[in-house]
């Protein structure tokens, strides 16, 4: 009589089931989808406004309409000019398409000032959690500093878009291994800084913080991976350097513009009380530009106090520096991937390099 096995069934695994979102992370949502929505509707707004230009704004542009791409690559700019080449063969292009309006000027910039908010969005997500992600990209968003930039005809929308993306980069690419990776982290970073000059400094601080964790850990092997991207960082600033920056003469005008009307640039030797508060009276501006923290009051308020009080900036500025207490005590290393390129750009304005206005 044959016996009967009978095969016993191999145990099934289920798939995860996927959870719905709570109530809190709802609302979180919603929030940050919100604030986006009304910030990109403020920069159309003033977009199809189409406002005529600023001064500023013309003595750039005549050399847009005027210059062909070589031109613009191989001529000095009207008026001492400066901008980056991408930037200037970008919105030349756009010139070409769509005519010599005021909106075809300014629509690179608005493509990029809308652009950086969603690229701050996963930026935003891998320094904060649940409501910080919602207030950053709704401060970035609503900021009357770079709705303003997004419908500018000039390059400081591109500046933020290319710093965010860096940033983006960074997130991405940090831990990366594989070759190709890093070549991509590496012709990215090189890429952004023909549309910013400014990015440098980012840059900068970036390369300088990952090699010296890689140094001080004594991963030799990553620090030399390091060494692809940021060379590759190096290779695109040196051409840069040598083919555009080297040529611009230094404007002795306008250093003297930027000392006297802003006192733009960080005094390297404080030799007075008024110069130590220097050092005050910046971060604190920044409140104000481009953070756009600080109301705006009218000359009515004559008492210092309380006009100081009414701005609101104590607010901003609490939340500003217990953030970062929060963040060096719980992650150093990405505290000063943030910090270390804010304080590049301060020394390169000591050198009067850089001016911070």
């Amino acid at each position: 009589m044959s016996r009967i096995h009978l095969a016993t069934p191999a145990p099934t695994v289920q798939a995860p089931v996927p959870t719905s979102p709570t109530k809190a992370e709802y609302y979180q949502r919603y929030a940050l989808y919100v604030g986006l929505a009304i910030g990109i509707g403020f920069r159309l707004f003033h977009f199809f406004y189409n406002r005529s230009l600023f001064i500023d704004e013309l003595y750039l542009n005549i050399s847009l309409v005027k210059l062909n791409f070589w031109e613009l690559a191989t001529q000095p700019l009207a008026y001492e000019q400066k901008a980056p080449i991408g930037y200037l063969w970008v919105v030349k292009l756009c010139v070409m398409l769509f005519g010599k309006g005021e909106k075809a000027l300014r629509l690179f910039s608005l493509v990029c000032g809308i652009g950086a908010l969603f690229a701050f969005i996963p930026v935003a997500r891998f320094y904060l959690k649940a409501w910080g992600v919602a207030l950053a990209v709704g401060l970035l968003s609503l900021s009357w500093a770079t709705i303003y930039h997004s419908v500018e005809a000039k390059q400081y929308s591109a500046e933020l878009l290319a710093t965010v993306l860096a940033l983006l980069l960074y997130t991405k690419y940090h831990r990366a291994t594989r070759l190709r990776e890093l070549v991509l982290w590496g012709v990215a970073g090189g890429l952004l800084l023909w549309f910013a000059f400014s990015l440098i400094f980012v840059l900068a601080g970036i390369a300088s913080v990952v090699t010296l964790k890689a140094i001080f850990e004594r991963k030799w092997k990553r620090f030399f991976t390091y060494l692809i991207p940021f060379g590759l960082w190096l290779v695109s600033f040196s051409l840069l350097y040598g083919l555009f920056l080297s040529k611009y003469h230094q404007s002795g005008w306008l250093i003297d513009f930027f000392d006297k009307a802003y006192d733009a640039f960080m005094p390297l030797r404080p030799t007075s009380f008024d110069r130590v508060l220097w050092f005050i009276k910046k971060p604190y501006s920044v409140l104000y530009h481009p953070l756009g923290l600080l109301l705006d009051l009218d000359d009515s308020i004559t008492n210092s106090s309380v006009k100081f009080i009414l701005k609101l900036g104590w607010v901003g500025g609490t939340f500003i520096v217990f953030g970062m207490g929060i963040l060096f005590k719980s992650h150093k290393f990405n505290f000063f991937i943030l910090f270390l390129p804010i304080l590049i750009t301060f020394l390169a304005s000591a050198f009067k390099v850089y001016p911070i206005f």
